[in-house]
């Protein structure tokens, strides 16, 4: 496996968040917000109602993953089964997101979790020892007792891939796509 690879696994393991936290979806609801100014994440709790977790919570996004030092500890593993599906692409105003039918999801230490939606950042929600990635993909899952499992994938410009160029892809054309303000 190449080392481009194995960062790539090591990213998404890193990535797993809101694992059996109960979560609110900010996007769409409530009041604006944003990533920077007054309306960033040092305030997003006092925004709306809607948003105290955000000032409560002890697992708040966005995170900066600091890997000095950092305990190496064994995961669970993932088991990943994504089927084709047909989208409903959404633009909330802070990215498109493409909503996914049933019967695509993860299975977590025996719990499962479907596939409700994935979307992009760019720059990257996340940072790792404080930089941000040129595009971070979120696959958004839940689990029947409504739990959310996000896996976050940092995505770098370079050379064609081997890896990626093997895996089927879909392209999509946002000429003329509706926009709402997105960032």
């Amino acid at each position: 496996m190449s080392k481009s690879i194995k960062y790539i696994w090591a990213s998404l393991a890193l990535l797993i968040i809101a694992m059996g936290a109960n979560m609110v979806f900010a996007a769409g609801d409530g009041a604006p917000w944003a990533y920077k100014g007054h309306e960033g994440p040092a305030n997003w709790g006092s925004l709306s109602n809607a948003y105290a977790t955000c000032k409560t919570g002890i697992e708040q996004s966005p995170i900066d993953i600091r890997t000095g030092g950092m305990a190496h500890k064994a995961l669970p593993p993932v088991t990943v089964g994504f089927n084709e599906s047909g989208l409903d692409m959404v633009n909330n105003g802070h990215t498109i997101q493409a909503n996914y039918e049933t019967g695509s999801g993860i299975e977590i230490d025996g719990v499962a979790y479907n596939l409700l939606q994935y979307h992009f950042h760019s720059p990257s929600e996340h940072t790792i020892n404080g930089k941000h990635a040129p595009m971070e993909m979120h696959l958004v899952h839940m689990n029947g007792q409504k739990q959310l499992a996000v896996i976050g994938v940092m995505i770098q410009s370079g050379s064609r891939s081997a890896f990626l160029s093997s895996t089927t892809l879909i392209c999509f054309d946002f000429t003329g796509f509706p926009s709402s303000g997105a960032q």
